[in-house]
């Protein structure tokens, strides 16, 4: 009986180690524009689209490199576009869902240490006035949960008040509207429910409301 429960044992620590070799083993895939603020700020862009595709402008040129990408292992590896039988494979890291590290783009000596470059995403949001519909308000008060629920586009946002709304169980949604958006207030990048990241917290400064 002992030596089945120790097989047993051994076969659940096998299943729990090859279960996180598997997290591990995920695709990261990144969307939007970030721009490098280190070591020279706003010398380099990487504009990341349809999942596995980024563009590469540097130097402040208008000319673009497209790549194919993949990251895994805190290595990101490029493939150009235009030449799928070479890759690069650079030094990774994501620091926050709006902040990653890059091992440098540009040409250095190979036996000198590797340096790294910072890049920071451009938030969509901040000083934009756009039509957005405010879809509902969360009553629940815990961390990133309270508040207006607000649909800009295809994205969500939320905010803890808007100018000349106040919530009450006789509102009806949606609620068509304009607004202008201020600074984010509340970042909510660790924050999920059921594994879905639950959306940014926006001062709105002007709130219109559309027929």
């Amino acid at each position: 009986m002992m030596k089945k429960t120790s097989i047993i044992g051994l076969v659940l620590v096998f299943v729990l180690i090859s279960c996180g070799k598997d997290d591990r083993n995920n695709l990261t895939t990144l969307s939007g524009i970030y721009t490098e603020t280190s070591p020279v700020n706003g010398r380099s862009q990487l504009r990341f689209i349809n999942g596995n595709t980024v563009i590469i402008t540097k130097g402040g040129s208008s000319y673009e490199d497209e790549f194919n990408y993949e990251i895994l292992h805190n290595i990101i590896n490029l493939t150009p576009t235009w030449d799928s039988s070479i890759s690069t494979e650079l030094g990774f890291e994501i620091i926050s869902d709006s902040k990653f590290i890059i091992e440098n783009l540009y040409p250095s000596i190979p036996e000198n240490p590797a340096t790294y470059m910072t890049f920071e995403r451009e938030d969509e949001f901040v000083n934009k006035t756009t039509d957005a519909l405010i879809i509902g308000f969360v009553t629940e008060k815990c961390y990133c949960c309270w508040g207006w629920v607000i649909k800009v586009g295809t994205e969500t946002i939320k905010a803890g008040q808007i100018p000349n709304l106040n919530p009450s169980e006789n509102t009806v949604f949606p609620i068509k509207v304009r607004i202008t958006i201020g600074q984010k207030t509340t970042d909510c990048s660790d924050r999920t429910i059921d594994m879905t990241r639950l959306p940014d917290y926006y001062e709105i400064r002007e709130c219109t409301l559309l027929k």
